[in-house]
């Protein structure tokens, strides 16, 4: 049975952006914005605020797109798994002032008034998809109303996140998120989307390491689930995926050091790389295949009927 000949254009299928700290933010950007215009996508754009400025959130929205908020400097300080809630209320409430600057300006609210999804800062992804209690606390209080950052049964390698607990038992439909615990569902008023995984991650990265094929077939399996259980489908990609250049391997990689706890094994980061034509062609193939199979939707326009 081709899923493509159902009523598959029902499924939700939500592309999300990750805007990681890169010397090429703008160029970057822009290469990804002219492929979603190319393949008619509207996607979620989570931003590291210190990268980012009011001409390239400007440039997003105006594209149809929306941007949430994707911590402050994603740098080794920001493991949010690790920290307290002083130090997150510190860096999320700083990243939230700088990003509602851009996103909420007045011009911007006027232009967009018809389209009042992507003119509001709502969304939060964590650095390195990482989270806990007292992130969900923090949201609450600065006004988010979702969250996309857990991973349900996901466990791989080439994670920041060698060993997850919480994901391999969190519910894999959207959920409200507990307060004691960001894996459970609860009444925190924060609506959790999953990044669609099963072992392995629907993200780019994955695609980076088995090749566009793999994913196509992974995707049509995410598919089916989604019909049955009417799950949106949420792919994770970054826009230095389009201005990454490939690694050259180095010893340093494979000698054991305590920031594989937080960064994963170094090792990953040779495996994954690739040229930026190839990540290019490879999306492009994937993305166009998600069509075939869903639409396409923004995250916020889920999160009113989502599981509560």
């Amino acid at each position: 049975m081709k899923l493509s000949q159902t009523k598959s254009k029902k499924i939700p299928v939500c592309v999300t952006v990750d805007i990681d700290p890169d010397d090429e933010i703008e160029r970057s950007v822009d290469i990804t914005l002219k492929l979603f215009k190319e393949l008619g996508v509207s996607a979620t754009f989570f931003a590291a605020a210190e990268y980012v400025n009011q001409k390239i959130v400007r440039k997003i929205l105006d594209s149809g797109h929306e941007v949430g908020c994707h911590g402050l400097k994603h740098d080794d300080f920001e493991n949010f798994d690790k920290l307290g809630y002083l130090d997150q209320k510190r860096i999320i409430s700083d990243a939230t002032t700088k990003l509602r600057g851009y996103v909420e300006s007045k011009n911007v609210l006027k232009d967009h008034k018809k389209n009042l999804c992507n003119s509001k800062l709502i969304g939060f992804r964590g650095p390195r998809v990482k989270i806990n209690k007292h992130t969900v606390r923090v949201l609450k209080e600065l006004g988010y109303k979702y969250d996309s950052s857990v991973c349900s049964q996901r466990m791989d390698v080439f994670s920041s996140n060698l060993i997850n607990l919480g994901w391999l038992f969190a519910p894999r439909r959207p959920y409200m998120m507990g307060s004691s615990s960001p894996f459970k569902k609860g009444k925190s008023g924060i609506i959790e989307f999953p990044v669609s995984a099963f072992v392995l991650p629907f993200i780019s990265t994955t695609m980076r390491l088995f090749g566009c094929g793999f994913m196509k077939v992974f995707l049509w399996f995410l598919a089916l689930e989604s019909k049955i259980s009417k799950k949106p489908i949420v792919y994770l990609m970054h826009t230095k995926d389009f201005t990454c250049k490939k690694i050259p391997f180095n010893w340093d990689m494979i000698i054991p050091s305590r920031k594989w706890i937080t960064h994963g094994f170094p090792l990953r980061f040779w495996l994954i790389s690739s040229s930026n034509p190839k990540n290019i062609k490879d999306n492009r193939n994937l993305i166009k295949y998600m069509g075939k199979l869903g639409s396409f939707r923004l995250v916020s326009s889920l999160s009113k009927n989502s599981e509560q």
